[in-house]
């Protein structure tokens, strides 16, 4: 399992608590925050307490989180800075349910022990009975789901709504870039833009081959598994048109639709949940650098017959999660049959969007030898050129992740729509940023993106009623009513 190790998590607590601390300082001076402002940097502030026990009367209070993607990379890492913040943060009467998805037993298996040995790291110094205490906190529960596969979907949501009675914070993680023999990169196209402009190179790269036209057939439930169709690789060759009745698109089924329709299954859950006292649930969509408007065509939204279906997906999720609950993306029937749309608002959950920035992940599955090569050309470009957008770690490409988390609603609703990201100094300090996004001006959505979200959901809503109806309804579908 390829994964950074959790090497120096005590220490990286440490740090967490300290911007913990300052952002309580100056919650109210951050009003007139700039795009690409530094939300938080290191500190040495020691003026608030470390846990989190504002409103807290020392009633037992069960929390409940799931994180989508957490066999590798940065959904494993998530797992385990996620589950040590929450232990040393917030009040011992605090319990926390960590539901983490892979796609097979063994995975689980190997994520557990993974966050285990974390953890234990982190606790490291600490008194036995500490330790104990600490251990009576959480619980970690495995689940199975290939996001490619709606029948998986329907069955985890199934065994969510079964199991609990609540969530209240779901990472949006899980994601695939599938690319073309060789590697997936024009190397030639590779070392020219790497010359030319190094920085963007390897922030925006544009030298990625993938498989195009590439679907997926929804064939039986969990022990049939979903066909996967085979497109055209990358380049200049000829994009395979496929009838979308025939199946999904890949990369779209796997990256948002999948997600999709797991939180059209759970929304019950999220709507009595909430991460504190008067605060809503929150569901997290995990986008990238990589998505631009002229990557997404509405009429193609599965982009089965165009260029780029990874960027085209990031770009869909930008767009879902932004114009969530404005104008565009108002969807009664999404929000529960028969609520009126003022009880909908007050129940429905938050949507908030973050992307990693640079991480040395193998989400496109390079050969040893490459994946070492990238991770020094990224540090290249951070520490010699200064790219603030090269955190290189999944522990530090979770710093977007764990500020959503756990800053304030009330400071985080403030800033309006943002796309949260995961920046970076140059010797690895971690700065979350506002990223600037196209069709996003000052907090708000402008109409373009308001008309691209209209239609984005208006299409995702008929794909999941239409595919529901093909499949037999996934068992139910919990709305917020």
């Amino acid at each position: 399992m390829h994964s950074e190790e959790p090497i120096g998590i005590a220490e990286g607590i440490e740090e967490e608590k300290r911007r913990r601390r300052r952002r309580k300082k100056k919650e109210e001076e951050e009003e007139d925050l700039l795009h690409g402002a530094d939300i938080f940097e290191d500190s040495d502030g020691d003026d608030v307490d470390d846990v989190d026990d504002d409103d807290d009367d020392g009633t037992p209070q069960n929390f409940y989180c799931l994180i989508t993607g957490a066999n590798s990379g940065l959904g494993l890492s998530l797992c385990c800075r996620f589950l040590a913040h929450f232990l040393l943060t917030r009040p011992p009467n605090h319990h926390l349910t960590l539901i983490f998805t892979t796609r097979s037993a063994a995975k689980s298996l190997q994520t557990t022990e993974y966050i285990l040995t974390s953890l234990r790291k982190t606790l490291l110094g600490s008194s036995s009975s500490t330790a104990a205490g600490y251990t009576a906190r959480y619980t970690l529960v495995p689940a199975f789901v290939d996001l490619t596969n709606l029948h998986s979907v329907y069955a985890l949501s199934l065994r969510l709504r079964t199991s609990y009675q609540k969530l209240d914070w779901v990472f949006l993680n899980a994601g695939v870039l599938t690319t073309a023999a060789g590697g997936g990169v024009d190397y030639l196209k590779g070392a020219r833009d790497f010359f030319i402009n190094p920085v963007k190179a390897l922030t925006t790269p544009e030298f990625k081959l993938q498989t195009l036209g590439e679907v997926v057939v929804q064939q039986g439930p969990l022990e049939g598994k979903a066909a996967r169709v085979r497109g055209t690789p990358g380049g200049d060759n000829a994009v395979v048109v496929v009838d979308e009745n025939d199946g999904l698109g890949y990369i779209w089924c796997a990256n948002v639709f999948g997600h999709y329709c797991l939180v059209k299954g759970v929304l019950g859950l999220l709507c009595n949940g909430g991460v504190r006292a008067g605060e809503r649930a929150r569901v997290v969509w995990t986008s990238s650098l990589d998505g631009h408007a002229r990557n997404l065509d509405p009429n193609d939204i599965q982009c089965v017959r165009g260029q780029g279906p990874y960027e085209s997906s990031k770009r869909l999720t930008d767009v879902l999660a932004l114009t969530w609950q404005s104008s565009a993306g108002v969807d009664p029937t999404f929000a529960g049959e028969g609520a009126t749309a003022a009880d909908s608002n007050r129940r429905l959950p938050r949507f908030y969007l973050t992307h990693p920035a640079i991480c040395a992940t193998n989400i496109a599955g390079q050969h040893p030898l490459i994946w070492y090569v990238m991770l020094a050309m990224f540090y290249i470009v951070r520490v010699i050129c200064g790219s603030p957008w090269h955190p290189i770690t999944a522990w530090k490409g979770n710093a977007a992740n764990m500020y959503v988390a756990e800053e304030r609603e009330r400071v985080l609703e403030r800033r309006g729509k943002v796309k949260w990201g995961s920046g970076c100094g140059r010797w690895g300090d971690e700065r979350v940023r506002e990223t600037l996004v196209e069709g996003l001006e000052a907090g708000k959505v402008g109409p373009e993106m308001e008309e691209v979200g209209r239609r984005c959901w208006g299409r995702m809503e008929e794909l999941r009623r239409e595919w529901e109806g093909r499949l037999g309804g996934g068992g139910g579908i919990g709305g917020c009513d």
